[in-house]
């Protein structure tokens, strides 16, 4: 609530007063017919607006009513021309304006007045996010709320727009003096228009996307979809020779052959025009291809566009630009919009809201408009919002262009979640390192074709191709998949590190569900560590556990070649079968991933200890041959036979310690008691370690 409706009378502080008030002035300056009235509701109206400004505002509010009453003067101008012979007072060209023109004329100015001002003042007091909620929970017509929605989002693509096109134009020199005002405003507005019409256009693709009913056809239901084959051996999507153009004599795709699996790590690559962007609408069901067919599982689609939103429903697009698929009133009703086009119930909707928002850390944008949120939000809230309608397959186009550092790692980190979780993942990139680095597969687009269609390793080892294709090779070609031995250290070297102590910011991969996977997993959930365990079944141990919530379960099988996601921390191997084991501590290794292997103690940079603490004390043993039995009876003795200690002579000697350091840093001499205390007690407390143990 901001500062001007704090300082609003106690009773109209309520949202349903602050709602009701403008809703009713709007009624007022619709249903007045009386000037004298209408003028009496403007002048109330208006010093409110102003009121509820910041004050290092008001002037520019001030200058934007005079515009708007400008703008309506030459609106309701034509209204009140009459022919000179009727006129009160003549104009040009045989026209003139009478005084009931003048009259009506008048009416109709302060009756516009009155209802923007009306208008203007209902967004002032209440927020749009609250206020369309306000408007579903009152009973009016869905469609009518959606309406406003995009109205709304569409002003703030208008103004955006022609923000930037004059500051594109005044970085030019243009706007110096009024000649060049008036030479620049034509255009201007012409370009604004032009580009908000294109803008429109993506707009209502990104609205596709996300489920929304075109025409007549029907919403997709989550119980009314095709049937589906989910195994990794039956593709989820098939194109068969499809061909697309935006013209007749101009072809997009030609003869796409391709085939979509199960948990497939997929990279689009190809120059500018190459078709990547038309072949994920075209898969995404928001282009009708010309030739050739599509299957979804096993059921063949029809080319009507009843067929498309079965599409949409299996296939979820974010679109390059975030500004295209956003158009929502806050993030909170982003993540609603696809869910209310489900046909959901409301209290399905915000159950499942509640859920995305909290699983996203969403929390304290829920009610910022998109608009107002950096790149990387806006990119962050897309892809959620996607998500949403859980789609087996995910489509991403360019999905790190324009984003920095953090955002880039955050967005691919959860791709390879999404992946681990078992989606499909294809996404469009001009990145070559980041599809050598995260892509299995890649498939190469050239003038609509497909080029090839293969491991990311031969594409980027086939220099022909990438100079066919426009493509620059990676700075660093490695193998990725070399002999299991080459990067694995032998038994015989010093690399071991103890993991006693860990804390919330790591987490774990355990692949595998047995008995010894569940010590390991128990061992790092008391430590605080995030757990996630990859396995067709679990032992009743870890089943217990993930049913408390204590940690993840993936369940699914690892294969034979697979990358450990790079999100993962800590990655333990617990599959028994030594061949794989041996894969997935050389893929941890590869990506400087602390990893252990359940049954062999040489393949791992770091062991677990058994540990315990006692009186600020850490102390934790581990034994070579892996042998947990004996550390923990040899801790134990240890710990039976250490001295007699105080946590409160720790905690005392701790800070004289860091008192006496920051004054040398400082320069300054410490005092002498100070100096004395902390000799003293640090005598004492190594003077009772240093003796003999009590048998």
């Amino acid at each position: 609530m901001n500062s001007g409706i704090r300082s609003l009378p106690l009773p109209l502080r309520q949202p349903q007063l602050r709602l009701a008030l403008p809703l009713v002035s709007l009624v007022l300056s619709l249903l007045l017919s009386r000037a004298i009235l209408l003028a009496l509701l403007s002048l109330a109206l208006y010093p409110m607006l102003l009121y509820l400004e910041p004050p290092g505002s008001r002037m520019r509010r001030l200058r934007q009513l005079l515009l708007l009453a400008a703008f309506v003067s030459v609106s309701i101008l034509p209204v009140m021309l009459v022919r000179q012979s009727d006129a009160v007072l003549e104009l040009l060209w045989g026209w003139g304006v009478s005084r009931e023109s003048l009259s009506l004329g008048l009416v109709l100015w302060l009756r516009c007045m009155s209802a923007v001002g009306s208008l203007l003042l209902l967004l002032s007091l209440v927020p749009i996010y609250e206020l369309c909620r306000e408007l579903r929970r009152i009973g009016v017509p869905q469609l009518l709320v959606e309406l406003f929605e995009l109205t709304y989002r569409y002003i703030h693509v208008l103004q955006e727009t022609t923000k930037q096109i004059a500051l594109a134009q005044t970085a030019r020199l243009g706007w110096l003096g009024w000649r060049a005002k008036l030479r620049d405003l034509p255009l201007l507005l012409s370009q604004t228009f032009i580009l908000t019409y294109h803008g429109a256009e993506a707009l209502y693709e990104g609205l596709l996307s996300r489920a929304y009913a075109e025409g007549d056809s029907p919403s997709p239901s989550p119980t009314d979809q095709p049937p589906i084959q989910m195994d990794t051996t039956s593709a989820l999507v098939s194109l068969r020779g499809i061909g697309f153009a935006y013209e007749v004599r101009q072809a997009a795709l030609r003869g796409i052959d391709l085939e979509l699996f199960a948990r497939e790590r997929i990279v689009l690559l190809g120059k500018n025009g190459a078709g990547k962007s038309s072949l994920m609408y075209l898969l995404a069901g928001l282009r009708l291809w010309t030739q050739g067919r599509i299957l979804l599982g096993t059921h063949a689609l029809g080319r009507g566009r009843s067929d498309l939103p079965q599409l949409r429903r299996q296939v979820g697009l974010v679109l390059q630009n975030s500004n295209h698929q956003l158009f929502c009133p806050s993030v909170e009703d982003e993540l609603a919009f696809g869910l209310r086009n489900l046909g959901l119930s409301d209290e399905e909707v915000r159950r499942r809201v509640e859920a995305l928002i909290a699983d996203y850390e969403l929390e304290e944008l829920r009610h910022r408009p998109p608009h107002e949120l950096s790149e990387g939000q806006k990119k962050w809230v897309s892809i959620i919002s996607v998500l949403a309608l859980d789609p087996p397959i995910l489509l991403l186009d360019e999905p790190t262009a324009s984003l920095d550092c953090y955002f880039t790692d955050r967005v691919i980190d959860l791709l390879s979640r999404l992946n681990d979780e078992g989606k499909t993942i294809l996404l469009s990139t001009h990145d070559m390192e980041l599809a050598y680095r995260w892509g299995r597969r890649a498939v190469v687009l050239v003038d609509g074709s497909i080029a090839a269609d293969t491991s990311v390793e031969e594409v980027f080892a086939d220099e022909a191709l990438l100079r066919r294709a426009s493509l620059r090779p990676v700075r660093a070609m490695q193998p990725l998949h070399p002999d299991t031995t080459s990067l694995i250290p032998s038994p015989s070297e010093d690399y071991s590190l103890p993991l006693f102590l860990a804390s919330s910011k790591h987490r774990a991969l355990i692949i595998g569900g047995g008995s010894g996977a569940w010590i390991k997993a128990r061992g790092l959930i008391d430590r605080g560590v995030e757990v996630s365990v990859i396995s067709p079944e679990v032992c009743p141990e870890l089943a217990e556990a993930i049913l408390k919530g204590r940690c993840r379960w993936i369940a699914r099988p690892f294969g034979q070649g697979e990358e450990v996601a790079p999100h993962y921390s800590i990655v333990v191997a617990a599959t028994g079968d030594e061949a794989l084991d041996g894969w997935i501590c050389l893929s941890a290794a590869r990506q400087g991933q602390l990893y252990a292997h359940l049954g062999h103690r040489g393949l791992g940079n770091f062991h677990f200890a058994w540990s315990a603490k006692q009186e600020g004390i850490s102390l934790a043993t581990h034994t070579d041959q892996a042998l947990p039995e004996v550390s923990r009876a040899l801790g134990q003795y240890l710990l039976a036979h250490l001295p007699s200690l105080s946590s409160l002579e720790l905690d005392e000697l701790a800070q004289l310690r860091h008192s006496l350091s920051e004054l040398r840093h400082s320069a300054e001499p410490p005092p002498q008691e100070l100096e004395h205390r902390y000799d003293e007690l640090r005598a004492t407390i190594l003077a009772r370690l240093e003796a003999p143990p009590s048998r």
